[in-house]
């Protein structure tokens, strides 16, 4: 956690639930916006209360409130979660009149749900959306999450979901390429789509292994970067 001198000069806070996510998320801040400040904070003890629990279960939730709320005292203008899996608790934190001084969250992958299901400038269309998860746990949040956009934004989807079950372990094993390559294998045959949504922010690089595919394929941490640092300027 950064020292109370240094408190005054953080604007934007990461919550990870994996460390990998650390190099990533400094790295898009840097090319995005060199001269805001970003903080990391990583605890992977959510993500498998999450995962073993479920992401909805009372004491899951009260972790991650806690979380962000001593990220928020500690300084941060801006709590981003990176985890889809938790990603819903954290959102929903944010102008909670709960919290004196009120804390401003966002979920990283809000910005590409709201892409995906604007993706048809003609809102009578309906958009057909593929979401692929490594975790099965994330499924849920995003399914729950695309379909908030699309509400919001007065959007008609048809949402679909798929879960490829061999690509984590190749993560926890800390096998990048084997993880994103498996993933990139899955993703070329999906059935057909109007988009592609990647659940999970570790998965974006799979995009790297699919040159050939005509779907478009959305994944979070570059858009939800940018929407973070416009936030961070309004």
């Amino acid at each position: 956690m950064p020292s109370p001198n240094a408190m005054s000069t953080i604007s934007l806070t990461f919550l990870h639930t994996a460390d990998v996510h650390v190099e990533t998320f400094e790295n898009l801040v840097t090319a995005q916006d060199a001269g805001t400040k970003a903080e990391h904070h990583v605890n992977t003890k959510l993500l498998e209360d999450a995962r073993q629990l479920g992401a909805d279960n009372p004491e899951v939730i009260k972790a991650v409130q806690a979380e962000v709320a001593q990220l928020s005292n500690d300084g941060a203008s801006l709590v981003v979660c990176t985890c889809s899996t938790i990603g819903g608790i954290v959102e929903s934190l944010s102008n909670n009149d709960s919290y004196t001084p009120q804390i401003r969250t966002q979920r990283i992958d809000r910005a590409m749900a709201d892409a995906a299901v604007e993706l048809h400038s003609n809102k009578a269309i309906t958009t057909k959306i593929v979401v692929v998860a490594a975790l099965e746990s994330t499924l849920g949040p995003t399914q729950a999450l695309i379909e908030s956009s699309a509400k919001a934004k007065g959007r008609t989807i048809d949402l679909s979901l798929h879960h490829i079950q061999e690509a984590w372990q190749y993560f926890e094993a800390g096998d990048d390429k084997s993880y994103w390559k498996s993933i990139a294998y899955h993703l070329k045959r999906l059935p057909k789509a109007d988009v592609i949504v990647l659940a999970q922010a570790s998965m974006a690089n799979a995009v790297n292994f699919c040159s050939n595919m005509q779907t478009p394929i959305l994944s979070s941490p570059s858009l939800g970067v940018a929407a973070a640092l416009k936030t961070l300027k309004q």
